[in-house]
């Protein structure tokens, strides 16, 4: 999504027909995204608070603990299970294995 928000640097040939397609792709994404959120609520808001007398805008914090995955393992399961869109839709690997356990 970011790439394509920055299409004129990262896609400067893109086509009428490349934005079509881009269109209903990153709508896909973003409704993906939306379902996570709201289906894996983060409950560690950031409040706001005014800093010294100086400043123009509130500062943010959080205090909330978090527990992230291990990023670099959900990636590699995921990389040997992407399709790709161009040529052809690819076979999932079974060389890395079942990593889908145990991701936190």
């Amino acid at each position: 999504m970011r790439l394509w928000l920055y299409r004129d640097v990262h896609f400067p040939n893109a086509t009428l027909e490349d934005e079509s397609f881009m269109k209903k792709h990153l709508d896909h994404c973003i409704e993906v995204l939306r379902i996570s959120s709201m289906c894996n609520v983060d409950l560690g808001f950031y409040t706001f608070f005014w800093g010294p007398k100086e400043s123009v805008k509130p500062q943010s914090r959080s205090t909330s603990p978090r527990k992230c995955v291990d990023w670099e393992r959900f990636e590699v399961w995921s990389m040997a299970r992407k399709v790709a869109l161009h040529p052809m839709l690819l076979r999932p690997t079974d060389e890395v294995g079942d990593l889908s356990h145990n991701l936190v």
